[in-house]
């Protein structure tokens, strides 16, 4: 069972806490909404009022930005300048790489690897009468390639032997059969005179053969799906190696030698070399690790002289501007949106109560230990305790989110309202002139498990009928 929520409903200097867990629900009305008796039916008078709807939940304190730092490369750590627990300024050294000389020779070498992508694209547009003439042995090759796999086509029903080879493995199974009938009788007769191991002693080399007699008919006769599949492809390949290489060759021809695929590529080559100076380059410089943002060290995964890899080294939180990531049980979803204000409280920091304002709702339900619970942050309005400190990440919070209130608004009793049926508004009885139940549709808005509000349909001072009109 889930728990049902706790509301608070102020009824002018009346406070009733009803039972639950979890939910505050506040609301303030006249002491004339009290359920009266008129005739056979038990009635409350629609007043003015004040009504607050609250939802409380519980939640921790959470950074609004936090930074993973580490390395880009592996090696062994020779300066750490930060522990646990420390305030850091940007731009602050916070670790330092000892294979920095390492990295600055990848550099080198990189910067290498650019200049021999360089003189490759030069070769390429120095060359052009080698490529043209490279091109016609390829298409000369294509084509010889081509014809080669027509004579190697294989088609259903070609045989793969000659026909008189093929025939006399047939035949050949055709007498093994004639001479594995009668032993096969003998073995299948429960009175043959001879014993079941001679019988066997004489069928098996006679099925041997015949397995394998049949194997080679079945084997010449004639080429597999697979191989004829694969014929079939090996032509394809062949053609269109054909077609592309005429086309290299056109294109050559077209262009004076100058062979764009192969220009393409070396620009492509040159263009990733760059890309890989540039890593080393950022490696180089990723040796040295500094603070992206002022914020406080929450954790430091190593110690000078410790070889640690591409992972988080150091963690960085923003305590400045913390927030609260906020839980409510599912079922007051209804009453939980962006933009509510909440009240928030410590239990281990008494006497002081922070504001704020929900900025986000998660989009997926929580299964916790106590039931479904929704998520969402709370940005709040003042971040340090009245001490000056900062509220430490993780902290547990008490949180009250207000989701509406009314002041001077129209109130009954919310056990008088009925839901809507067939896609209609939800509805009250009202006890008529002549002291009969009158059928109205109302327009709700904020409600509690005590009152709701009465938008539209109901007049001040009418009485609404509480107890049951409606047959079961």
């Amino acid at each position: 069972m889930k728990r049902k929520p706790v509301i608070m409903i102020l009824i002018i200097a009346v406070a009733v806490l009803s039972l639950g867990f979890g939910i505050w629900q506040s609301v303030q009305a006249v002491s004339s909404n009290a359920a009266q008796t008129t005739g056979d039916y038990q009635t409350t008078t629609v007043r003015r009022g004040n009504i607050t709807v609250t939802v409380s939940g519980t939640g921790h304190v959470v950074p609004s930005k936090t930074a993973n730092l580490g390395f880009p490369v592996s090696g062994e750590i020779a300066e750490l300048n930060v522990q646990v627990g420390d305030t850091v300024k940007a731009g602050q050294i916070l670790a330092r790489l000892k294979n920095i000389d390492a990295l600055a020779l990848e550099v080198q070498s990189r910067q290498v690897a650019v200049q021999t992508a360089e003189r490759s694209l030069q070769e390429i547009t120095a060359n052009s009468n080698a490529n043209l003439a490279q091109a016609a042995i390829d298409l000369a090759s294509a084509e010889a390639a081509y014809e080669d796999a027509k004579i190697h086509l294989r088609t259903q029903g070609q045989g793969r032997c000659e026909q008189s080879v093929t025939e006399t493995y047939y035949y050949e199974w055709l007498d093994l059969q004639v001479q594995i009938i009668p032993w096969q009788k003998e073995l299948e007769d429960e009175n043959s005179k001879y014993g079941k191991d001679y019988i066997l002693d004489h069928l098996k080399p006679l099925w041997s053969k015949s397995y394998q007699a049949y194997a080679n008919y079945t084997y010449c006769q004639t080429f597999t799906d697979a191989e004829i599949e694969a014929s079939q492809a090996a032509l394809q390949v062949a053609k269109a190696n054909l077609q592309q290489k005429t086309r290299d060759y056109e294109s050559l021809k077209a262009n004076n030698g100058l062979d764009t695929t192969a220009l393409e590529i070396a620009q492509a080559s040159l263009k990733n070399a760059q890309l890989q100076l540039l890593q080393a380059q950022d490696n180089l410089d990723g040796a040295v690790i500094t603070a992206p943002m002022d914020g406080s060290v929450t954790a430091v995964n190593g110690e000078i002289g410790d070889t640690v890899n591409t992972g988080t080294l150091i963690t960085l939180v923003d305590q400045e501007s913390p927030q609260v990531q906020v839980s409510i049980d599912e079922t007051d979803l209804a009453n939980f949106a962006v933009g509510c204000q909440a009240q928030i409280t410590f239990e281990s920091i008494p006497g002081q109560t922070f504001s704020g304002v929900i900025t986000q709702i998660y989009p997926t339900v929580v299964e916790t230990n106590s039931g479904s619970s929704v998520q969402g942050l709370i940005r709040l309005n003042n971040s340090k305790t009245l001490s000056g400190k900062y509220l430490p990440i993780g902290l547990t919070a008490s949180v009250e989110v207000t989701y509406g209130e009314a002041q001077n608004t129209l109130i009954i009793a919310a056990q008088a309202v009925y839901p809507p049926k067939n896609g209609g508004k939800p509805y009250v009885y009202v006890l008529n002139n002549q002291g009969k139940p009158e059928k109205r549709e109302i327009e709700v808005g904020l409600k509690t498990v005590a009152l709701a509000e009465i938008k539209s349909g109901l007049n001040e001072g009418e009485k609404v009928i509480i107890s049951n009109v409606e047959n079961p």
